[in-house]
């Protein structure tokens, strides 16, 4: 599989990228690179291969009580009734 030069003007369009014609050509061979080399994973034969670990168990999820807001904004900078207040980074 092949990436072509069209679709990615249409991937950075959908990214709101704009790219020159020689940017295009190097990104074009970038993801032609990595998806050659994907290709090349998958055809690994890893059917021998035994498993050397187990994957750890999930704990039992069980309800447990949360903590008291009171407690939780005890050691906050800056409170106001039962919230945490942090500067505004987003101007609306």
């Amino acid at each position: 599989m092949s990436i072509s030069k069209k679709e990615i003007v249409k991937i950075a369009s959908l990214a709101r990228l704009k790219l020159k014609e020689e940017e295009t050509d190097y990104f074009a061979s970038q993801i032609n690179n990595i998806v050659e080399f994907v290709n090349k994973l998958g055809e690994v034969n890893v059917g021998s291969i035994e498993e050397e670990h187990k994957p750890t168990p999930l704990r039992e999820d069980i309800a447990q009580a949360s903590l008291d807001p009171e407690k939780a904004i005890l050691n906050a900078p800056e409170k106001r009734l039962d919230m945490f207040v942090v500067p505004k980074i987003v101007d609306a």
